[in-house]
């Protein structure tokens, strides 16, 4: 496993990566809306990775979202995205 940081991880649209690995959005109505979202596990192999996300939005409900990321040029970009909806 990586650290976030291991992966020269760059802005996204409305999200960022702290040090710690924790993904936060820049939009305040966003982040009164939901609680921060946790990258939870980071798995790469050379050019590819995959990253696990445990969020809950403001509605309690809990979501497990699966990111695939490839490095070309020094940088990382989502090329997929697929999410489980946790039942209660």
């Amino acid at each position: 496993p990586f650290a976030p940081s291991q992966l020269g991880a760059a802005p996204l649209t409305n999200v960022g990566m702290d040090e710690e690995g924790v993904v936060a959005s820049t939009d305040d109505e966003m982040l009164s809306a939901m609680s921060t979202p946790l990258i939870t596990n980071i798995d790469r192999v050379g050019t590819i990775a995959r990253v696990r996300v445990e969020a809950e939005n403001w509605t309690g409900m809990k979501f497990t979202d699966m990111f695939l990321l490839l490095g070309l040029e020094g940088r990382w970009a989502i090329v997929n995205k697929v999410f489980h909806l946790h039942a209660y």
